[in-house]
């Protein structure tokens, strides 16, 4: 319809002139991730993206690292709604359980015993949980540093990419088959065999081994509803955060701070804000 139109023609004007030679284009809506060289698609797989009050945001930034056996840096969702009471109630070991650690900005572990955990905004402390097979980002992620502390990796639950509708996530996108995303990332980047990256893959013992790029791809997190289909025609797919129904009231002048009040992540925000210690 036109609405719908005008809200993706509008997102159209909202991204960079120059795309890049080589880019990936993360379609939220659509669930999936393309990389395209030089216009052509060159990989495409599935993804699964945040949930509606967890979402995915809509940006452009550039991939700098590739990272096998990641640690997983908690995000503070979780941090304040699962790890915070517990902490509270005093059991210490639950990081211990969950094969956790709290890490200094200096590099240094340190012992959840020795913070005031009632007085503690817990978002400002670093915990990480180790590489393993029960960490959530698996073998590898993919890192396009940004202020919404988002990225791209594996999944050690790889059975709801069979979902129709993958919205999932805390606002990372997860890649099915992520591994071949590696190889081909790095043999356009740095020429590696499948081989060479495979032997990545598998080498536990190298937990947060970072490759750096030598040459940054774009990445594009994009939300598009209208797609293009065979035979010229457009594909409508739905509205899962209901981006199209705010631009279209931005777009017949309803005022920003009316649009704003039942925005989900200004709502989450607000909702970390209360549960954190003053």
């Amino acid at each position: 319809d036109l609405d719908r139109s005008r809200a993706n023609m509008e997102r159209w004007r909202w991204l960079p002139h120059d795309l890049g030679r080589v880019y990936i284009w993360n379609n939220l809506p659509e669930f999936m991730t393309r990389m395209v060289k030089d216009g052509v698609v060159v990989h495409e797989e599935r993804i699964i993206v945040g949930q509606p009050h967890t979402q995915t945001p809509v940006f452009s930034n550039a991939m700098r690292q590739v990272v096998f056996q990641p640690e997983w840096g908690v995000p503070p969702s979780i941090k304040i709604n699962d790890l915070l009471p517990k902490l509270q109630s005093g059991d210490y070991e639950v990081l211990k359980r969950r094969n956790m650690r709290i890490i200094s900005l200096s590099g240094k572990e340190l012992s959840p015993r020795r913070f005031r955990w009632h007085k503690t905004d817990i978002r400002d402390i670093g915990i990480y949980q180790r590489a393993g097979g029960g960490n959530p980002l698996g073998r590898v992620k993919f890192l396009f540093p940004n202020k919404h502390h988002v990225y791209m990796h594996d999944t050690n639950n790889r059975s709801l990419f069979g979902a129709s509708e993958r919205l999932f996530s805390h606002g990372c996108v997860r890649v099915r088959n992520p591994e071949h995303f590696a190889k081909v990332i790095l043999a356009e980047d740095k020429g590696w065999s499948e081989k060479q990256v495979q032997e990545l893959l598998d080498d536990w013992d190298k937990p947060n081994n970072r490759i750096d790029l030598d040459r940054p791809i774009p990445v594009h997190n994009v939300y598009f509803t209208l797609v293009p289909g065979e035979n010229r025609t457009l594909v409508q797919l739905d509205d899962p955060y209901g981006h199209d129904a705010r631009i279209t009231k931005a777009l017949d002048g309803v005022p920003f701070t009316r649009i704003a009040q039942n925005d989900p992540a200004r709502n989450q925000q607000r909702e970390l804000d209360e549960a954190a210690p003053p």
